[in-house]
């Protein structure tokens, strides 16, 4: 059992430790008046964690959205807090997202653009087309700007899965963890969970291999798939697939990490194949990039573990 000595050693000592516990503190109580209000519809409890967060002297971006959810809380337990809360919040952040919200009585008039579904909706769909450096450069400013709506779960969550496409394995199951234990009862929390559980174990055995296989890529890596060279690569593997009339193979541009992307022919179905092929590319049209032959199963490897160093490294004999 810890002495009271060593108790007062635990203690915080300097502005910087105790300046952290606040702020943990802060965040804590957030979440709870949240959770409270949301999940179990606790309203008094709720706002009595709230309304002590904006005593505790919180950061910046925690003050609007506590304001904001003891707005909503106030509109069900005590409509003359409420009007006080919806003039504070005017008053006080007159261009924000949640005074154009409390002061317009019919919702059809706030564009649909503005709505927090809405946002989301259009960051996810540059998800989907692979614009993942693009989404992830953004995702932080937009959880902060959302924060307090329940849409911010799902902005996490879109944030762990762009991470895994650009960082890797590793920082992908960090940031899906926090998704998990920030949120954990939201859907997107337990969609967390449920991937931590069942997804990632697999991935995690996934390793290079020597099977033989009947498909294969051919890689070719720039820094950047708008740059001239990415594109006159793509020029030249186009001509050469019309020239040379391949109508098996098709070309594709693909993310790899924040600074490097891969342009890809696929429909290969032999490593020799593969190396034929890269030697006409590089004899008749001309590309100076070194290619990389990898097979399909092998490329899934590198893309998840962000580990292509690794594969290129000379083989020992």
């Amino acid at each position: 059992m810890p002495t009271v000595r060593q108790g007062l050693k635990q203690l915080p000592k300097t502005q910087t430790d105790i300046d952290s516990i606040a702020k943990e503190r802060n965040f804590v109580y957030y979440q709870l008046g949240v959770i409270y209000k949301e999940k179990f519809k606790e309203y008094e409890l709720a706002s009595t964690k709230l309304e002590q967060l904006l005593k505790n002297n919180p950061e910046e971006k925690l003050v609007l959205p506590t304001m904001y959810n003891l707005y909503k809380i106030y509109q069900i337990t005590n409509s003359v807090k409420a009007e006080a809360m919806k003039n504070s919040i005017s008053s006080q952040f007159p261009n924000s997202r949640y005074a154009q919200i409390i002061n317009n009585t019919n919702p059809d008039i706030v564009s649909v653009n503005e709505t927090p579904e809405s946002e989301y909706n259009k960051w996810y769909k540059l998800y989907q087309d692979q614009q993942f450096t693009k989404v992830l450069e953004n995702l932080d400013a937009l959880i902060n700007q959302f924060s307090g709506d329940e849409i911010v779960s799902k902005f996490e969550l879109l944030k762990a899965n762009t991470i895994g496409k650009l960082k890797g394995l590793e920082e992908y199951k960090k940031a899906m963890q926090n998704v998990a234990d920030d949120y954990p009862n939201s859907e997107e929390g337990k969609k967390a969970t449920e991937i931590l559980t069942t997804q990632i174990p697999l991935l995690e055995k996934m390793e290079f291999n020597a099977t033989d296989t009947k498909n294969w890529k051919i890689l070719y890596k720039v820094s950047s798939l708008y740059s001239e060279n990415a594109i006159a690569i793509e020029q030249k593997i186009s001509k050469f697939i019309t020239n040379e009339g391949h109508k098996t193979l098709s070309y594709s541009c693909d993310n790899y990490t924040e600074k490097e992307s891969f342009i890809t022919i696929h429909g290969i179905n032999s490593e020799e194949y593969a190396k034929a092929i890269a030697k006409t590319l590089k004899e008749k049209y001309i590309i100076g990039e070194p290619e990389i032959v990898i097979s399909n199963e092998n490329y899934k490897v590198i893309q998840i573990r962000k580990n292509l160093e690794t594969y290129t490294l000379p083989k020992k004999p």
